[in-house]
Parts: structure tokens; sequence; C-alpha cells
């Protein structure tokens, strides 16, 4: 702003990416409610988010399941936000150009990954992503990074 810049542009898509993402958690949350509703799932949810992600930002991101995943609402709407943090990662500090977030439970666990290539072909520093590692160890759960010159890989994991 300081330098005359016209932010109005950034501004409008901000409201709208804001707007889309409010309708569409008050959607799931509303067919959470509604008994013998054939209500959303976990993993469509998850789809309509990445969806709006790809055209927003240009990154497609692959949803996939291995396993059935039969999840509480609390459980789905702590999952929905870590993938929401997750993508948020990868928009704001890698050059990825494409991800990936699967879901698997085994072992009495929800496994839940967010990947990204790396554009670059160089292994990210070590991190940890606080805000995730911090919503897996209040539901019991752990978060991990494993960086490689191929890309990153959050895999959290939570009992279930």
């Amino acid at each position: 702003l300081a330098g005359g810049a016209d932010v109005a542009p950034d501004l409008e898509h901000l409201f709208d990416v804001t707007v889309e993402e409010v309708t569409g958690l008050r959607r799931y949350v509303r067919g959470l409610r509604e008994e013998g509703a054939n209500r959303d799932d976990l993993l469509s949810a998850v789809r309509r988010y990445v969806e709006q992600f790809k055209d927003h930002y240009g990154i497609p991101v692959r949803v996939e399941s291995k396993t059935d995943i039969n999840v509480n609402d609390r459980l789905a709407a702590e999952l929905i936000q870590i993938v929401h943090e997750g993508l948020s990662n990868v928009r704001k500090h890698t050059e990825a150009t494409s991800g990936a977030v699967s879901f698997e439970c085994r072992g009495g666990a929800i496994v839940l990954r967010v990947e990204n290539d790396n554009a670059n072909g160089t292994a990210a520093a070590p991190f940890v992503p606080r805000s995730i590692a911090e919503r897996a160890e209040n539901l019991g759960g752990r978060a991990r990074v494993d960086n490689t010159a191929a890309g990153t890989v959050v895999k959290v994991e939570i009992p279930l």
C-alpha cells in the first residue's frame, strides 16, 4: 500500500476464497446435523476443498483413501482443518506444482498424509509445522515430516 500498489484485485480474490470456504463448511456442518440425510463424508469435503484450492492457486492435488474411513464428526472436522493448514503451507512455503492428500486407517489409527512435489529438486530444510503438530498432539497423535529432493510429506497419525 505504501508504494501505491493496487491491492483491490487481491482483496477481491481473498474475499471470494473466504466466502467459498465458509459456504462449504456451513454445507458440511448442515449435512452433519440433518438426520437421515445423505450427508457428505470426509473425503468428499476434502475433494471439494482441493478443487477450490486448484482453482485459486493453480496447484492440482490428488485425494485418495487406501482404506474405508469411518471417523466421528469431531475428528472429521479436525482432519479437514489439518488438510487446510497443510495445503496452505504448501502454497505459502513451497514452489510445488502438485500435491496429494491421502487417508488410511491402520493399527487403530488414522494416517493422513499431505504431500507436495519439489519443483526445484532440492530437499527443503527440516521443519515441523507447529499448528499441525499441536493439533495432532491434542488428539493424542503425532506429526512428522519427511523431506527429499522429490518432495515433502507431512504425516499425521491419530489414534481412533
